[in-house]
């Protein structure tokens, strides 16, 4: 085998690996609870299966200018997304604090739903059938 055919074997699962590590990343987005979840899964699978796609264009394309473009673009995307990410995170940090400084934030402790589950904490008045009691949660739309 040539180095040609190797290097478009090894571009080509790459490539695949790289394809598959962003439809987890989409994924992710839509299927984790809140926001600091959503964010990790939109820069770590993300950057990586990126970085894996570059590699196998660059292995396929072969061209000193196509590869240097390639290398452009994970250099520029591996400075810009841990900023982003570190901004949305810091932007929901700061208004968390505002929320809990003007006292409007619900917690678990105070009859709002549950950050991780979207489920409510709070205790509805009619006895369960089967066990008799009154402790059940009811579930509530994420915020």
């Amino acid at each position: 085998m040539t180095w040609g055919g190797v290097a478009d074997a090894v571009g080509l699962a790459c490539l695949a690996v790289g394809a598959v590590m962003c439809l987890t990343s989409a994924i992710g987005l839509l299927r984790l609870p809140d926001l600091y979840a959503r964010m990790h899964a939109a820069t770590k699978p993300q950057a990586l299966g990126l970085m894996l796609a570059m590699l196998g264009l660059g292995l396929r394309a072969r061209s000193g200018l196509d590869v240097g473009m390639l290398l452009f673009v994970i250099t520029f995307q591996m400075l810009t997304i841990p900023v982003s990410a570190q901004l949305i995170s810091r932007a929901r940090y700061r208004s968390d604090e505002a929320a809990r400084a003007a006292g409007q934030a619900q917690g678990p402790q105070d009859g709002g739903a549950d950050e991780h589950t979207g489920r409510s904490h709070e205790r509805i008045g009619r006895a369960d059938d089967q066990t008799g009691r009154a402790d059940q949660e009811t579930p509530r739309t994420p915020r």
